[in-house]
Parts: C-alpha cells; structure tokens; sequence
C-alpha cells in the first residue's frame, strides 16, 4: 500500500511540474503575441498617417494645379470615390 501511494504522490509531482512547465509556455506564448499585436497596431496607425499624409498631398498637388494652369480637368476626378476606394481598403483588416 506505502509502494502505491509513493508511485502515486511520485506521478502527481511529475504532473505537476509538467503542467507548471506548460503554464509557463503558455504565459510566454501570450506575452509574445501581445506584443506582436501592439507593434503591428503601431505600423498600422503610422501607415494610416503616411497614407492620410500622401491623400492631402495629391489634393494640393491638384489643387496647385488648377490654380497655375487654370485647367478644371481635374475638377472631374472625385476625390470621395478616390477616398472610399481607401477606407475599403483599410476595413480589410
């Protein structure tokens, strides 16, 4: 009975340790994920702001433009479609 029961708390300590061991992995899986989720939200936001960046950049370029050339041609593209074709893009993630 004594041989049994030291088999046993011997098994349950090997459980232990194994299932602390996976805790542990477990934890340090976790903690690399998050961090993985914080960096790629971080060049997320600045690829947002280079390309909010750029948007305004190419309606003053526009605008530059139609002042020096005195030429309403552009005045046909629609900004907003140009503008919805990137906030789609952007609901892909």
């Amino acid at each position: 009975m004594q041989a049994k029961c030291n088999e046993l708390e011997t098994r349950l300590n090997s459980i232990q340790l194994h299932s602390s061991i996976k805790q542990r992995d477990k934890e340090d899986l976790s903690s690399d994920y998050q961090a993985q989720i914080k960096d790629l939200k971080t060049r997320l936001e600045q690829v947002q702001l280079t390309n909010k960046q750029m948007q305004e950049y190419v309606n003053f370029l526009k605008n530059s433009y139609v002042t020096y050339f005195n030429d309403g041609s552009l005045n046909s593209f629609d900004s907003l479609s140009s503008n919805n074709y990137l906030n789609s893009q952007n609901n892909f993630f």
